[in-house]
């Protein structure tokens, strides 16, 4: 039983490895996608490069106790272990979709804005008048 657990964890942060060199990529594209008529960025722990890389910090600690969880062999520490295991990789790969969608989102404004001419709007919502 214990070379099952042992196994599933290998599995786990084979996945997350994956996953995580992923989206803190990602993160790194996004930061560097030019938005708008911005020229340069602030660069804050709110950025998303810095933001990707500080989540997947947090996500390996988490993986790193669950596993320890769930190797002590007490049926709690088990639960606990592979809950926060599986808790984890859910989250690192709904970071990743979400990536993938912001960045797609990014993609499709910049070919859409730049087709289009951008008119001001009018401020008079009355009917014209008709003479």
């Amino acid at each position: 039983m214990d070379e099952l657990i042992l196994i599933l964890i290998i599995m786990a942060g084979i996945f997350l490895a994956a996953c995580s060199c992923g989206l803190v990529a990602l993160g790194k594209i996004i930061d560097r996608y030019p938005a708008g008529r911005e020229e340069t960025r602030e660069q804050s722990l709110s950025s998303p490069a810095n933001a990707t890389k500080l989540m997947a910090a947090f996500v390996w600690i988490l993986f790193a106790c669950g596993a320890w969880a769930a190797l002590l062999g007490d049926r709690l520490g088990f639960i606990f272990g592979i809950a926060a295991i599986a808790a984890a990789c859910l989250f690192v790969f709904t970071g990743l979709v979400f990536s993938f969608v912001v960045l797609a989102m990014m993609r499709r404004q910049k070919k859409t804005s730049g087709d289009t001419t951008l008119l001001p709007a009018s401020h008079d919502h009355r009917e014209p008048k008709i003479k």
